[in-house]
């Protein structure tokens, strides 16, 4: 029995040419990364395949392997018959069979307005226009990719005729790779492009969130719109995103991380709802499942309306506290519920992110004030002149993981105050210290220092604001920085009267330490 039940999963592989390949059943699976291939791709491939006509033709091969394709076959019911047919998902090989079928369609086209609509290879074209109409793009990067290559590869068609598309289609195959269980695509799929150049840990992560859901059910539009939406983030920005999160996950743990790379995704693999049904887990797990009633939801206005009676005279605070965070906000330091809620939770602190490094999130930068502003603060770091040296940007990093933070664990009420005693804390780093060091400075103050631990451990934001933390006091200063310093702030009486920008990191800094 054990047997036969292996050699059912057993994957079925075969050599297939072009033209068997059934291009009308292929589909892109939603954990697919987008379409990447650049003109230089498609020139590459073209010049590969030209190699091959020629050797072809000089009887020096029959036969070009244009790379192994893996296909998960599953069933899928027709929206218009409600029938079931067979459809073939693309686990590995998305970027060659789409630079493929814009090359076939094209050359295609182009010989069916030549010869009419019973030439050779109908059949196979209408396979080819099936697939292209099926297939939708939701990442602009896809979208603008394919038009960029459909255009590049037009200016080279005429670099084929009737011979070399027979050529082409009856003598360029795949190695075919049909598996048949949704757990063996994506080990194929996690195995395979764990060691391909261009995947980045989140890529792997994306696959592993969605067969977390598939595991469970179907994906539904709330699914849907979470994906579309994180593929629609730069791939630069995601990566930034996750390396913020993993290095927090990290420290919170009192440990110096590592560089955030596919071997240390795990972190971001926490709670499964299909095996981790454990105690310490249902708090977050019943978080989940009421974060998907929708607001008007009669269990859901039920629930609120007893929790909000048990508060007797505390009714109305709960009331605003819970609009504010009607969205169960999620904490950095927590695990979080594999699936729909993890796409969730790095699109909340993706748009947090973003959020603490605009001024205006704090307020108006240029409204007067009697001390600095957090506001102001967030606009000087922005622009002042050594912004962009390496150890500067450590630092910077530094105080944005620490406001992050904050913000996720209190919120942003009196944010200014705060916002001041983490640049004073985290700035006195670059004024103390000629050079900055990632591991030596910078994750060692987040490791060892005294305010990230305080922040991890309080419970009120004025025990976070009142704690006592190690700034750059003016006996710090050195000769020379005490002299800028006061020539530059001779007229800090009034203070509307300085461009803060003007001012250089020590100026500025006193300025936020004296209390102006």
């Amino acid at each position: 029995m054990t047997q036969g039940r292996t050699d059912i999963h057993k994957p079925e592989t075969k050599i297939q040419k072009l033209e068997e390949l059934n291009f009308d059943q292929l589909r892109i699976p939603p954990y697919q990364r987008p379409y990447k291939w650049t003109v230089n791709n498609v020139n590459q491939l073209i010049d590969d395949i030209k190699d091959f006509l020629k050797d072809f033709k000089e009887k020096k091969q029959v036969t070009y392997r244009l790379g192994t394709l893996v296909l998960h076959k599953v069933q899928e019911k027709e929206q218009d018959s409600n029938q079931v047919k067979e459809v073939l998902n693309i686990v590995d090989g998305q970027q060659r069979i789409i630079t493929l079928a814009l090359m076939i369609h094209q050359l295609l086209e182009k010989l069916e307005s030549e010869q009419g609509p019973d030439f050779k290879y109908h059949d196979f074209y209408e396979k080819i226009k099936n697939f292209c109409r099926s297939t939708k793009f939701p990442n602009p990067i896809s979208r603008d990719n394919i038009l960029i290559n459909a255009s590049a590869l037009g200016h080279r068609l005429n670099e084929f005729h009737e011979e070399p598309i027979d050529i082409l289609l009856e003598h360029c195959e795949f190695v075919v790779i049909s598996l048949t269980t949704l757990d063996e695509a994506f080990q194929f799929f996690d195995s395979q492009n764990s060691r391909g150049k261009e995947l980045m840990p989140h890529d792997l992560l994306k696959a592993f969130h969605i067969r977390e859901i598939t595991g469970i059910r179907e994906l539904v539009q709330r699914d849907k719109n979470n994906i579309e939406k994180w593929e629609k983030i730069r791939t630069a920005d995601l990566h930034e995103l996750f390396e913020y999160l993993y290095f927090l996950k990290t420290w919170l743990k009192g440990e110096k991380g590592e560089v955030f790379t596919k071997d240390r995704i795990q972190v971001f693999k926490s709670i499964s709802l299909k095996k981790d049904l454990y105690p310490q887990n249902f708090s977050q797990i019943i978080s989940h499942f009421f974060s998907t009633l929708p607001e008007n939801k009669v269990l859901r206005r039920k629930f609120l309306r007893s929790l909000s009676k048990s508060m007797g005279s505390h009714k109305t605070e709960f009331l605003v506290a819970l609009k504010k965070n009607k969205d169960f906000s999620f904490q950095i330091g927590q695990p979080c519920i594999n699936g729909t809620r993890f796409f969730e939770m790095v699109l909340h602190y993706y748009a947090l992110l973003r959020k603490i490094q605009e001024p205006t999130s704090f307020g108006d930068p240029d409204k007067k004030t009697d001390k600095i502003s957090g506001a102001q603060i967030i606009k000087y770091l922005n622009n002042y002149s050594k912004c962009t040296r390496t150890g500067d940007k450590y630092v910077r990093w530094l105080f944005n993981s620490l406001l992050l933070l904050y913000i996720d664990k209190f919120g942003w009420d009196k944010i200014d105050e705060p916002v001041r005693k983490i640049f004073l804390w985290t700035y006195r780093i670059r004024l103390k210290n000629s050079r900055v060091f990632w591991d030596f400075t910078v994750q060692k103050e987040a490791t060892e220092g005294i305010l990230l631990k305080t922040l991890r451990d309080v419970i009120a934001p004025e025990h976070f604001v009142n704690c006592r933390c190690s700034i750059f006091e003016k006996e710090n200063e050195s000769n020379e920085q005490k002299t800028k310093r006061e020539n530059q702030l001779k007229d800090r009486d009034k203070l509307s009267s300085i461009n803060l920008n003007s001012l250089d990191l020590v100026a500025f800094y006193g300025l936020v330490r004296d209390g102006i």
